[in-house]
């Protein structure tokens, strides 16, 4: 194999990403409301997005819960917490019962230099 060619001779450079030998991976639970005796709905989804992180050999590091809290705000304790450890890269993937767990909207987490700082590689 040669060098690969270069007209003009302007400069040439390569990015390679090396994908971290294990993934870090959290969880996020939401629930509108709560009610007194019942199972939390948030135990559940948890349940149910932990068996799915385990299924692909994730490595669960945190689980993020806001229990009575609506999705219409993106003012949460635990997903602020949640956005906050994504933004410092100590969580690379995260695990939702439903994206409706998440948010309602959208938007906010379509810009990556918004909500969820972007991430290369």
């Amino acid at each position: 194999m040669g060098t690969p060619k270069n007209p003009g001779n302007t400069s040439v450079s390569a990015q390679t990403c090396i994908p971290s030998a294990a993934r870090q991976a959290a969880v996020y639970a939401r629930q509108s409301r709560t009610r007194e005796g019942d199972m939390s709905l948030c135990d559940a989804q948890v349940d149910m997005c932990l068996d799915a992180a385990r299924m692909r050999n994730w490595d669960v590091t945190g689980i993020f819960r806001d229990e009575g809290v609506s999705s219409e705000t993106l003012e949460r304790p635990e997903l602020e917490k949640l956005i906050a450890a994504i933004n410092a890269r100590e969580i690379d993937r995260l695990v939702v019962y439903g994206i409706d767990r998440l948010t309602r909207r959208l938007a906010p987490f379509a810009n990556p230099t918004g909500t969820v700082r972007g991430q290369r590689c």
